[in-house]
């Protein structure tokens, strides 16, 4: 159908018709796999530009997608190994930024080495390649779980108020009317 699609050239705006297509086959999880060996080539990080909502559509908070994706990333580097072998961490790091790949996804996938997809060889240079980025990606993780820490200790004690209202600042000093004594006695009943 992908295929099909593609060849017709009319995929760019068929991202809805293909999903409706995936769940009528109950291979909504699977697409992204197929969708990466009928579309991505070593021309991978414009495809993915191109691609991204088809992308989107499948892996949009569905870890089991995002995997797929991944396996399916494997297969087109073992395809075109040597132009993507040296890009993978960068490739890795537009999915992410593209929101194709959540952390967690790319985290689980490095940790764990499949000859699912590819031999058992190139996962391990593709993960090897991609240590730069997923490094980055714990750091960065460690460095958000430190921050909300300090932020918390910090602000025990502070309140903040926004008013929507306020346009500018302004500072002024009031100064309290100086009463006579007569008019400290305040009549309840005139109130």
């Amino acid at each position: 159908y992908v295929q099909h699609k593609r060849d017709e050239g009319v995929l760019e705006g068929a991202d809805k018709e293909l999903v409706a297509e995936a769940e009528r086959l109950e291979v909504r999880n699977m697409a992204p796999l197929i969708l990466s060996e009928l579309l991505l080539d070593e021309n991978i990080r414009d495809q993915l530009k191109k691609y991204k909502r088809h992308f989107l559509r499948f892996c949009h908070r569905n870890l089991k997608a995002q995997k797929y994706l991944l396996g399916g990333f494997e297969c087109v580097v073992r395809v075109h190994r040597d132009q993507l072998l040296p890009k993978v961490a960068h490739v890795l790091k537009d999915m992410y930024d593209s929101d194709l790949l959540e952390e967690e996804a790319i985290l689980g996938w490095h940790d764990k080495v499949s000859k699912k997809y590819v031999s058992k060889e190139l996962a391990k240079d593709i993960r090897t390649k991609a240590a730069p980025f997923v490094n980055w990606l714990k750091e960065a993780e460690e460095e958000s779980e430190d921050g909300e820490d300090d932020e918390d200790d910090d602000d025990k004690d502070v309140e903040v108020v926004y008013d929507e209202k306020t346009t500018h600042l302004k500072v002024e000093t009031i100064k309290k009317p100086v009463q006579a004594e007569e008019e400290a006695d305040v009549d309840i009943d005139a109130i």
